[in-house]
Order: structure tokens, then sequence, then C-alpha cells
């Protein structure tokens, strides 16, 4: 894979010049686990994303909004981002981690699949020591995967280059069908 999306995807050659002047506008929303040393690894992806143009590339706990009530605790709190963001993302990605809590990257993934009209907006990455191994997540998990056929890409365990330049070699196709929406914002 190139850093040219026109020489690894033929067909955007004509999408480009809308695409590089739009990608800005994309909100990309990653979950993951926040567990020790899974958080740094994710805010590397955004800085990744951020840095070839896809500024609206946040984690979850970086929104601000929907604001914090008065009377909300922070488990609330959270669990609110998150559900508005599973809603409210041009595009969603979701990392799983080899050895790390998945539980609530897990809890986010099940309540996106509830969600059957913006499943086509999901990408799943699973971490694993070898690429001939199984998904190293829950069978209710690899089922939707399976069910909804919810892409689902693996990275080698350890190798976060590799993690975004696989993330990034799924936004051009997200661009081409999501250019008209974000294009008018």
């Amino acid at each position: 894979m190139t850093n040219d999306p026109t020489v690894d995807f033929p067909f955007l050659s004509s999408f480009v010049p809308r695409i590089d002047k739009n990608r800005h506008k994309l909100i990309l929303t990653i979950f993951g686990s926040y567990s020790k040393g899974s958080t740094e690894r994710l805010e590397k992806i955004c800085k990744f994303l951020q840095s070839a143009g896809y500024k609206n590339a946040k984690l979850v706990k970086d929104y601000d909004f929907p604001i914090k009530e008065n009377n909300e605790s922070d488990e609330e709190w959270f669990e609110s981002k998150s559900k508005f963001w599973l809603n409210n993302s041009d595009v969603l990605f979701f990392i799983f981690f080899k050895d790390a809590d998945n539980t609530g990257v897990g809890s986010e993934f099940t309540t996106f699949t509830s969600n059957i009209d913006r499943i086509w907006r999901g990408v799943v990455f699973l971490e694993v020591k070898d690429y001939a191994d199984s998904y190293p997540i829950s069978a209710m998990i690899s089922s939707k995967i399976k069910r909804f056929e919810i892409q689902a890409r693996q990275f080698k365990i350890k190798d976060d280059e590799e993690l975004q330049n696989k993330i990034l070699g799924t936004l051009p196709s997200f661009m081409k069908k999501l250019l008209d929406q974000i294009s008018i914002r």
C-alpha cells in the first residue's frame, strides 16, 4: 500500500481533489480499551490520523460533547458520550488489543450493532499474535462481525504502524461514500 490513494484505489482519481478538500470534515471516532498502555496507543493513532488530514479523529474521552450534567456521575457521562458518538460519527473504528481489558469497547460495539442502518460505517481491528489465530474476542462479538458482515482487519501484536496504515487504508472508500454528505458541512 502506498500513500497515494489513486495508486491503491484507481477509481478515486476523479474524487481526489474533493477528498483532499473535505477530509478534515470527516468525523472519525476510535473506540478501544483505556487500560494501562492501551490509551497511549489509541492516542498515537488519533495523532497519526490528524497528521494525515483527518482533523476530526478523536477518542470518545476527548469529546467535550455532550456536556456533563451536574447530577451525572463520570460513568454515566462516559456512557452518554459513547452512545452519542456511536450514532453521530461518520466512521467508527473498534480496536481490540490482545492483552487489554476490552470490556468497554466490546459493550460499545454491541450497542453499535443494534443500529442496523449504521453498521456499514464501522470497522473492527483485532490484534493477533499470528494471522492464523482466531479472533481474540468473545463469540458474541465475532458472531456479530460475521452476521452483519462488518469489516474486520487483523494486525500483528504491538505493530501500531501496521494498525495505523490499515486504518488509513479503509478511509478512501468511506470518503467516496460520504463525500456529498460531508462536503456541505
